[in-house]
């Protein structure tokens, strides 16, 4: 009698790296769809059930199941294998062919072809054979009995309780593996086919579009043509890391705030940081944040959910709900709203990893982990009693944008001048500013960028048109790396802009919002980065006089444009995403060894 198989797809909501994945369009389909189309075309399989949890969040994905007449089964969020147990039993499967749910290019004949090497060898798992592997994920049959004896033999290891199949793999010894041949038409490993990230849904959505397929219709076979043929594909998620299947989920909370006053800066550096955090080291991410929709706006950009600040409640009890929403291995603090020590000692006690970045506050004090730029402020702090590592220097300036390829100066000499104050211009200085640059532009150029919160932007604009003068404004834009690779001279507030102008070589003119602001710029101006006009305010006479000394003075401005690049390279967010994960693997296997002990 042949036995009964059904594939059970595993769903969430709370996908650690990439929230809501499940449901997102890819391709204009839900990423679920596209697996349950695929599965639709296996000979091998006598049903779908998709496997979700209990929780509230997960309410959407039964939803979705019973518009499409799916079978949904629901279980612990917080034990896989529990859930396909649960779903095994109810659909009374023989054999089971485990589906992730993030792989929306899972191939029906290659599924039918293991379940019928499972068949054939009587075996309870199935593998390629030694040395040889496929450009596929997301599939794996194994027998009932394997499962039940997993479940009763093995329910406590953390590989079998969240990632099932994966236990097999891992020992080998456990139950009867067969290993069989891999397809020669899907011989290409080396690139990834699964939606772990945003990045991983821009690459599936590229390949659709050169494919010119139908959402849920790609074939694998003609994917695998298309990358020999274009491998340049491979570089939009080829920075994305697979997360060990050894790993357990965790997510790291960042505790920032930006727009209006505050700026942008903070924002887009914790982007930068969480980013690396994400992609490259496997770690869920989460905003913390005062709320801001323009803020929000910029995290969902890149798929990066959002907790928001209630008025009625204190720093601490923010966090305390941030961490109550799961299992939460670090908080970053990069936010100028003065706190005192009791927020990051929270954190601390919930068992997390805690960070400050740039923080001349209290915080830092009770903080496990503290980076800073080489400002003078740094040398101030009083550090006695803290037991917090600090790192200090340029490699630890953290930019909000990646940085490209300069373009270099007009061949005739002329120059052009780049504006910008920051995502808000709090202190309205952008029209000053150009009002001064137009007295000395003579045969050179005026870019004036905006940031996003800007005030009374139309209002601005009109401003400037009323100049004499040609100006070319670049309204709203979240990332000025194009700007700043074809600027040979910036005016700019002083803030984390300066450290992307310096990354980019070029020379800049300062303007402090505050006295704190100046006395960071001094750090600059001592490295030969930058110089300073004074502070917001000074008037236009002034920023004149500074822009038109720079402009002549080729050494001075030859000078900063290599020593921008030669102290800040831009690989900063990675150096402090590094040093966090290394100090939450060190907590880990600290907490291990007390276990075991």
């Amino acid at each position: 009698m042949r036995p009964r198989t059904i594939a059970i797809v595993q769903a969430r909501m709370r996908s650690t790296r990439f929230p809501g994945k499940v449901l997102q369009p890819v391709a204009g389909l839900p990423l679920l769809d596209h697996i349950i189309r695929r599965l639709q075309k296996c000979r091998s399989l006598d049903g779908i059930a998709i496997a979700t949890s209990t929780e509230l969040a997960d309410d959407a994905i039964a939803a979705h199941c019973n518009e499409l007449a799916v079978q949904c089964i629901r279980g612990p969020e917080d034990n896989v294998l529990r859930r396909y147990l649960i779903a095994a039993r109810e659909t009374r499967a023989d054999i089971i062919v485990r589906i992730t749910s993030d792989a929306p290019l899972i191939d029906p004949d290659f599924i039918d072809y293991l379940v019928g090497g499972l068949i054939a060898n009587k075996a309870d798992f199935v593998v390629m054979a030694r040395g040889e592997s496929v450009a596929h994920e997301g599939a794996d049959p194994f027998t009932r009995s394997a499962l039940e004896k997993l479940a009763a033999e093995r329910a406590a290891d953390p590989v079998a309780r969240e990632h099932v199949s994966a236990y097999f793999k891992l020992h080998p010894e456990f139950v009867r593996i067969a290993a069989i041949p891999a397809p020669e038409n899907l011989k290409h490993p080396g690139f990834r086919l699964s939606i772990d990230t945003p990045s991983d849904r821009t690459f599936i959505e590229a390949i659709y579009e050169k494919l010119h397929a139908k959402a849920g219709e790609a074939s694998l076979s003609d994917l695998i043509a298309l990358i020999k043929r274009d491998p340049s594909l491979l570089k939009l998620n080829a920075h994305v890391q697979q997360k060990p299947i050894t790993s357990e989920s965790g997510t790291i909370i960042f505790r920032c705030d930006g727009g209006g006053s505050l700026g942008f800066g903070h924002i887009k550096r914790s982007l930068a940081i969480a980013r690396h955090l994400r992609d490259r080291h496997g770690f869920g991410v989460r905003f913390a944040i005062m709320a801001n929709e323009q803020v929000r706006r910029m995290a969902n950009q890149f798929g990066i959910p959002v907790d928001e600040w209630y008025a009625d409640e204190s720093e601490s009890e923010f966090l305390s709900r941030c961490l109550a929403a799961g299992t939460v291995l670090g908080v970053v603090f990069d936010t100028r709203i003065a706190s005192g020590t009791e927020a990051t000692q929270f954190a601390k006690d919930s068992g997390a990893t805690t960070a400050v970045i740039d923080d001349a506050g209290p915080r830092r004090l009770v903080a496990d982990l503290a980076f800073y730029p080489p400002v003078p402020q740094v040398a101030q702090l009083n550090w006695r009693r803290a037991r917090t590592r600090r790192h200090v220097g340029w490699e630890w300036a953290v930019l909000g944008s990646d940085v490209v390829l300069r373009q270099g100066s007009k061949p005739d000499g002329a120059r052009n001048i780049l504006i910008t104050m920051g995502g808000s211009d709090p202190a309205a200085q952008t029209l000053p500013a150009a009002r001064a640059a137009l007295r000395v532009l003579g045969t050179h150029t005026l870019t004036i960028a905006l940031g996003p919160d800007v005030p009374d932007t139309d209002g601005l604009i009109r401003a400037l048109r009323q100049l004499p003068g040609p100006i070319d404004i670049l309204q709203g834009q979240d990332d000025l790396g194009g700007a700043m690779a074809t600027a040979d001279l910036a005016i700019t507030s002083f803030g984390v802009t300066a450290y992307e102008l310096a990354a980019y070589g070029v020379p800049a003119l300062y303007l402090g919002l505050t006295q704190d602001h100046l006395t960071s710029a001094r750090a600059f101006e001592e490295a030969r980065l930058g110089q300073i006009i004074g502070l917001a305010g000074c008037g236009e006479g002034r920023i004149a006089k500074s822009l038109s000394a720079l402009l002549v003075s080729d050494e001075t401005m030859a000078a900063m444009r290599t020593r921008g690049p030669a102290l800040i390279d831009g690989q900063g967010a990675a150096r402090v995403a590094d040093a966090i994960s290394e100090k939450i693997g060190l907590g880990r296997n600290a907490g291990h060894e007390r276990k075991t002990a």
